[in-house]
């Protein structure tokens, strides 16, 4: 299938490995009158622009896939018992983060405990509870 433009050339060697995706540039800039240097630089960065920002998603992708099956680990046990014990009886997150915060005053991470952590226990347990049924 012969390209007559120059955009048809860009979409075709976008299917090329990177190599490849090179000399097809250096032998059209010189086969093909017309063409810059400057416009097939440009739109080659475009190109690989688009692919590294398509692989920063599906890296995010993955690693966000991979966060929703972890388990909590062993070190927050006690806490995520006490945390589902406070909400059972009808606590708020920020209540029950009041009441545990003297004992657990940081997260894992290092962060001050908050709501949305207090929050994202309750919810992971409520998930939990979903699968098993």
């Amino acid at each position: 299938m012969p390209l007559h433009s120059v955009e048809e050339i860009i979409a075709a060697m976008k299917a090329l490995p990177p190599l490849e995706r090179t000399r097809l540039c250096c032998m059209l800039r010189h086969r093909t009158p017309g063409l810059t240097d400057e416009y097939v630089m440009v739109r080659i960065a475009i190109i690989e622009d688009e692919e590294r920002r398509h692989q920063r998603m599906v890296n995010l992708a993955m690693e966000l896939g991979s966060t929703r099956q972890r388990k909590p680990g062993k070190r927050n046990v006690e806490r995520d018992a006490e945390i589902l014990r406070l909400a059972a009886e009808r606590k708020t997150p920020g209540r029950i983060r009041q009441l545990i915060k003297r004992r657990w005053p940081r997260m894992q991470n290092g962060m001050p405990l908050t709501d949305g952590a207090v929050k994202a226990v309750i919810m992971r347990a409520r998930g939990a509870q979903r699968q098993a049924s």
